[in-house]
């Protein structure tokens, strides 16, 4: 699959987007298979955390996973559900759920792309 995935020879680079939220809830409240970074590196795995909600962050990460030769990488990406949109931030309910034209208008306000 590594192979099929990155034609150069590089290894695959999975991220995981970590909002600690699932549909039913919390991941905490739920099933929580935390922590994360200690279950993958138990597995070998080389693990990075970064702001997913920051670019610079996530592009060292990239330029760290390309430097792992000797096995496998993660990237979890520690981010906020629906970050930026007051009624959407956090918040279960939107998970599966398209906003209605009036709630993705203020949503797309909200972070800065509206018209």
């Amino acid at each position: 699959m590594s192979s099929y995935l990155c034609g150069n020879g590089q290894q695959p680079w999975p991220i995981l987007d970590y909002n600690g939220l699932q549909i039913d809830g919390p991941i905490k409240e739920v099933m929580s298979p935390l922590p994360f970074p200690n279950k993958w590196r138990s597995f070998g795995w080389a693990v990075r955390e970064v702001d997913g909600h920051d670019f610079q962050d996530l592009l060292a990460a990239f330029d760290w996973a390309a430097g792992i030769k000797d096995g496998p990488s993660m990237i979890i990406a520690n981010t906020v559900k629906g970050k930026g949109v007051s009624f959407m931030e956090n918040e279960v309910g939107w998970h599966g759920k398209a906003p209605d034209s009036k709630q993705a208008a203020q949503a797309l306000e909200e972070i800065g792309t509206g018209s």
